[in-house]
């Protein structure tokens, strides 16, 4: 019988709550902020990956497979997708900025690769919810509910991500569309294993 979490499953619980904790009850500079909304993004990828690595499509049983071909693509697929909604999103539509990226404008290279960890956040917990669900829609809206309700809520603590007044069921809706992107469509489309 399978534990509960490994080890790294552990720690990213461990991070996961620190960070969500630290951010909520201390009063800390923007630095320390980022750096806890950073911990938190890594906490919740070990903890969806090792929560979903006895799958074969998971991306650390890729890894473990060393299907390289299917990492890179999911790596610069998510890359170039993340580039795009920050273009479009933050500097075309002035939706959201980075008070961080404001301060300190070489963090923008940073953007890329957490767009790499979202996604693999975003693959492994849709994979996680097949477990229990077989409906695509289903386990799409659920997926976007639970990272909008995961991700944003450090963001508002942190204050690492900003929003230009918007309407609570847009935000909804832009989830739904990057758990489509950034998952249910490409492997639809065979892009993603």
């Amino acid at each position: 019988m399978r534990k509960l979490l490994s080890f790294y499953g552990w720690i990213g619980l461990l991070f996961f709550v620190s960070s969500f904790l630290f951010s909520c009850l201390l009063d800390l500079g923007w630095v320390i902020l980022s750096i806890i909304g950073g911990i938190f993004a890594i906490a919740l990828y070990l903890l969806v990956t090792d929560l979903n690595s006895n799958t074969d499509l998971s991306f650390i049983n890729l890894v473990r497979q060393k299907k390289y071909k299917h990492i890179i693509i999911i790596f610069l697929y998510s890359m170039f997708l993340g580039l795009l909604i920050e273009l479009i999103g933050q500097f075309l539509l002035k939706l959201w900025y980075y008070p961080p990226i404001k301060i300190i404008p070489f963090l923008f290279i940073l953007i890329p690769f957490f767009y790499v960890v979202f996604g693999i956040i975003v693959r492994e917990t849709y994979l996680y919810l097949g477990k229990f669900f077989k409906s695509y829609l289903l386990k799409t809206v659920l997926t976007a509910l639970i990272l909008m309700l995961l991700i944003e809520a450090i963001d508002i603590f942190t204050l690492s991500w900003i929003y230009a007044p918007m309407n609570p069921i847009v935000l909804a809706v832009g989830w739904i569309l990057l758990v489509l992107t950034f998952y249910v469509i490409p492997q639809k489309l065979k892009l993603f294993p």
